[in-house]
């Protein structure tokens, strides 16, 4: 039966890191309310995200926004255009703000010197406070990762570290020009390890080309052979019209949506027999994870990182494209690097894009971020008139992916895969089919 629901449900529906999302945000710079929303920061600790935009080449299936470069002084540039973002930012706040987590993304943060590190934390530690029990953690691509690196990073406080692996198939690895070894990955891991940095993340990819049920059980297998805590398994979203460098990949070769739905039942089935919880609607989690105690205690967060302990309402995006939520408001940094180094180099503020939001807002998004975490929402908690939202739920309810209950709303937990067809119905801004969101499947 669920099989047949699935192109009757595979629309394009935000991912919902964020609501409302980033393509509603305004366009153009709000320098008063940014200066007014960072001085309403008190003593509550915040939450940084650090966004480094570059890779030594580009994966095929990357949505990410990020560019090549291989050359030592851009990266060095860019490190220091961050030290004055990070300045600017500090100017506005009353004292040094808490810090309880810290997030290197990209792009490739790996791509960094250990010079690049020791000037961007000195000036984290210079102009906030970071707890001693903060959270500290770094993607990284085994390809790029240095021992000095893991090092580095260790000495600094990291205590979290995030691997992309997405297959272990030389076939798939080809075809999305990713070359990455069981054995590669196997050496950082151990080399994370031997520096104290023991919560290790997983990413794997369903839905990329040439890839079936068997080359997927192979990278799930292998994969739990180096016991990471926790997993994030994402659906891979083919957008060439927004990521022109997708447009190499022959279509041909990805499996349609009934595959990737049984491609993501695979890997859900075969985690769960290792131990791992599922955690919203792609991540998995042992159960003394803290991610998996966050669910269990109801404070499980989402946000532009996926899901995550952190509970901090205000979180401050730095660099490129890096985006920042700061008491009821959303800022979008410049896309630009050029501009994004005018900027800093000026001191001007970084945002392009911003939303304050309005109490409809903020209840709406309180209901798709429980939907997302927790698979279900009571609605009598919101002084709201949501009866619009319930009558459009009914198909979604005769067809067995959700049930209503006395307001409640509670997701199928083997329908999981089409939450945020659900949440959709939440969205006032969602014109249903955008071609800027990918599939929900």
């Amino acid at each position: 039966m669920k099989y047949n629901l699935i192109s009757k449900y595979d629309i394009r529906v935000p991912r919902y890191t964020s609501y409302p999302t980033s393509p509603h945000f305004i366009n153009g710079t709000n320098e008063p309310l940014f200066i007014n929303k960072l001085a309403q920061i008190s003593d509550e600790p915040i939450s940084l995200y650090l966004h480094i935009p570059f890779c030594k080449e580009i994966c095929s299936f990357c949505a990410c926004h990020t560019q090549i470069s291989r050359k030592s002084s851009t990266i060095s540039s860019y490190a220091l255009d961050l030290t004055n973002e990070i300045k600017q930012i500090h100017s506005h706040i009353n004292g040094k703000a808490k810090v309880q987590h810290i997030h290197f993304g990209g792009g490739s943060p790996t791509i960094l010197s250990t010079q690049d590190i020791e000037l961007i934390f000195n000036c984290l530690q210079d102009n906030f406070s970071i707890l001693g029990n903060a959270t500290v953690a770094t993607e990284i691509d085994a390809r790029t990762c240095s021992e000095d690196y893991i090092k580095t990073m260790a000495s600094y406080g990291i205590n979290r570290a995030s691997l992309g692996i997405q297959d272990f198939n030389p076939k798939v690895q080809q075809a999305i020009n990713r070359h990455q070894s069981f054995e590669m990955t196997q050496n950082v891991v151990n080399q994370l390890r031997e520096n104290g940095i023991n919560d290790i993340n997983f990413d794997l990819v369903y839905g990329l080309p040439y890839q079936g049920e068997e080359e997927l059980l192979y990278t799930v297998e292998k994969s739990t052979e180096l016991q990471p805590n926790r997993y994030a398994i994402f659906g891979y979203a083919h957008v060439p019209w927004m990521k022109k460098h997708q447009q190499v990949i022959d279509e041909t070769t990805l499996p349609n949506a009934e595959l990737r739905w049984k491609e993501c039942e695979l890997i859900s089935k075969t985690i769960a027999e290792h131990g791992y919880n599922p955690i919203g609607i792609d991540h998995y989690a042992k159960d003394d994870d803290i991610l998996y105690k966050s669910l269990k205690n109801h404070s499980l967060n989402r946000n532009f990182q996926g899901y995550t302990s952190d509970n901090s309402s205000n979180l401050i995006g730095l660099g490129v494209s890096s985006i920042s939520y700061i008491n009821g408001a959303y800022f979008a940094n410049e896309l630009d690097i050029k501009n994004y180094h005018t900027l800093t180099n000026n001191q001007e503020i970084c945002h392009k894009r911003h939303i304050e939001l309005n109490k409809d807002d903020l209840i709406r998004k309180q209901i798709i971020s429980e939907l997302m975490c927790y698979l279900e929402v009571d609605l009598s908690k919101y002084e709201a008139d949501f009866s619009t939202e319930i009558e459009l739920l009914s198909e979604l309810k005769n067809d067995g992916i959700i049930s209503i209950k006395n307001a409640i709303i509670t997701v199928s937990p083997d329908m999981r895969n089409l939450t945020r067809a659900v949440c959709a119905v939440f969205d006032k801004y969602l014109t249903r089919g955008e071609a800027k969101h990918s599939r929900a499947v």
